[in-house]
């Protein structure tokens, strides 16, 4: 799930249906070895344009390095 910060008051305002939808990607792919040996596993992520019933759109991409066991 994708949420607005709580800055960004516009954007969480519930009293409306307004959840964010759209096409989008996530790639998962081995980051290699991380701390104390375990296994790092890199995700980028990509929404360019998702929009809500109430019109509201809005752009996310990034990135995310976590090491697992």
């Amino acid at each position: 799930m994708v949420a607005a910060p709580d800055s960004l008051a516009v954007l969480n305002d519930f009293s409306v249906e307004d959840r964010l939808k759209g096409e989008g990607s996530v790639i998962i792919e081995d980051g290699g070895e991380g701390q104390l040996g375990f296994p790092r596993v890199t995700m980028t992520f990509e929404a360019a344009s998702l929009t809500s019933p109430a019109g509201k759109t809005i752009g996310i991409k990034g990135r995310l390095v976590c090491d697992v066991r």
